[in-house]
């Protein structure tokens, strides 16, 4: 059975209605947006909730003042600032506000004291050099500059900077910079061993034990909470996070020694809500640490999907069956092959051992009869 939206809720100055595209949770919160008029400007607020929790949210709500700073709009920093405040309050979705807020960022460290005029003499194509010479991927480099004519754009409808295009610089080869590097059990070990094994930091340590341990993917195991772990009987329930869109919830049981060990931490943590007490995305941006753990370990550079494709490959050494690995791993057999299941030397030799190619009996000579042709038997009637 469908169930009906609520009304829009009027409360002056606020008028706020469902955003329908976005939908209805499980837990029967819709995305609400807020819209106030100011002077002919819009401020607009956003959050889910139901519709009581919208009214309340509705009558605590302050009008701010019009992001509006005129002449003060000097620098590019500022113009890079201007325009976020009006990304935030824009309605976008969360995951595009991010990028949005993390190219503001990468910008502003390159040209953001510059005055902004300056961008339409070459200051563009500076940014982009400083970029690349940071080492940014390609992909991201251009993506900033699609951010850094955006914000102009923005600005130039406003009549805050000068009436003209923006001139970007060619784009930069999106080439990939992505490691694809497997660690070896015994780099795990040993990276597993430089992180912290008590104190406040030992989530790090847990980050990289959980996600070999199961071979999940990095937004799983950051998004675990508590309520996802049943410590009595050794058993994690992956993918019910708000985000999770690849697969349903699966569970995938812990080794003994990871469970003692996530036993410890639980013990440790005083944090309710998440196991790692950090949010979803904080492993898949923050990697210094990490880097710093494999450097002590005498390890090479590997990243968070190293270890889920380690899971896989050690799965397949052990003999565990395509099926069964998939469904730990939250793939479709075909998907975990294709792209975890990375075939080595060690592997192929592995292989011909085992299956016994190219092997003679031992202490034996094999003789092969002379002066035949070896299409008699084809022809023979007999």
């Amino acid at each position: 059975m469908s169930v009906r939206a609520p009304k829009s809720i009027q409360v002056e100055p606020w008028r706020a209605a469902i955003v329908k595209k976005r939908g209805r949770r499980d837990d029967g919160r819709w995305y609400w947006r807020a819209r106030s008029y100011t002077d002919g400007t819009e401020v607009t607020r956003c959050r889910w909730g139901t519709r009581a929790e919208a009214l309340g949210w509705l009558k605590t709500l302050d009008i701010e003042a019009p992001h509006d700073p005129g002449a003060a709009l000097s620098s590019v920093g500022d113009l890079m600032e201007t325009w976020l405040y009006h990304v935030e309050n824009s309605g976008k979705a969360p995951r595009s506000i991010q990028r949005d807020q993390e190219g503001a960022v990468r910008i502003d460290a390159e040209i953001g004291p510059y005055a902004v005029e300056t961008l339409l003499s070459g200051l563009a194509d500076a940014c982009q050099e400083g970029m690349v010479r940071r080492g940014l991927a390609g992909s991201t480099t251009n993506r900033d500059m699609r951010t850094l004519r955006t914000a102009w754009r923005w600005a130039r409808r406003r009549g805050l900077v000068p009436d003209r295009e923006l001139p970007l610089p060619p784009k930069v080869a999106e080439r990939r910079v992505q490691c694809d590097y497997t660690p070896t059990r015994a780099e795990i070990l040993a990276t597993l061993d430089a992180a912290p094994k008590a104190g406040r930091l030992m989530w790090r340590r847990i980050a990289i034990l959980l996600l070999y341990a199961t071979g999940a993917r990095p937004s799983e195991v950051a998004a675990l909470r508590w309520a996802d772990v049943d410590l009595e009987r050794g058993l994690l329930t992956l993918g019910r996070h708000e985000r999770a869109r690849k697969t349903g919830d699966r569970v995938v049981p812990l080794h003994q020694d990871t469970l003692a060990e996530l036993k410890a931490w639980r013990a440790a943590t005083t944090h309710q809500g998440r196991v790692l007490n950090r949010a979803t995305q904080t492993l898949m941006i923050v990697r210094d640490w990490l880097e710093g753990y494999q450097e002590a370990a005498g390890s090479l550079r590997w990243t968070w999907y190293g270890l889920r494709r380690a899971a896989v490959i050690a799965m397949a050494r052990s003999g565990v069956d395509v099926a069964t690995a998939a469904a730990i791993t939250g793939h479709s057999p075909m998907v975990m092959l294709a792209i975890y299941r990375q075939v080595t030397d060690e592997d192929r030799r592995a292989a011909v051992l085992r299956a016994g190619l190219g092997a003679l009996p031992a202490g034996s000579v094999l003789s092969f009869p002379t002066g035949r042709t070896g299409t008699e038997d084809r022809n023979s009637d007999t």
